[in-house]
């Protein structure tokens, strides 16, 4: 089981990142609304030594298209990796929906004890 925390009622789950010479635990944002895999600021981009990809066009949650800048990143969660599909902009680091299903987790909120699991589905 992955525990993660709330604050500011704000889901917070810990993602490791691999990258080409650095492994990085991030805070990601948990979004049910976001059925992407992972969000990443440029911030990490960097860190990690990404390589960009060209642009992509996704539906946004307001119902209208959008371009972004993507990569590919390896993610683990305790001893299982995965490489995902990564959208890169400014604002915070956001897991989503897609991410949870891609790893086999759901995820169970505890508001009164601001705790969250991630349970294998």
């Amino acid at each position: 089981m992955i525990e993660g925390i709330i604050v500011d009622n704000t889901p917070y789950v810990r993602i490791k990142l691999i990258g080409r010479e650095l492994d990085h635990y991030e805070w990601f944002i948990l979004d049910t609304g976001f059925t992407g895999e992972l969000h990443i600021p440029n911030h990490l981009v960097h860190k990690l030594e990404l390589k960009l990809s060209t642009s992509s066009s996704f539906i946004m949650g307001n119902g209208k298209w959008g371009k972004f800048i993507t990569s590919k990143v390896v993610a683990s969660l305790v001893n299982d990796s995965r490489k995902l599909d990564v959208i890169i902009s400014e604002g915070s680091a956001l897991a989503g929906v897609g991410f949870l299903y891609k790893f086999g987790y759901r995820a169970i909120l505890d508001g009164k004890y601001k705790t969250i699991n991630l349970e294998k589905a």
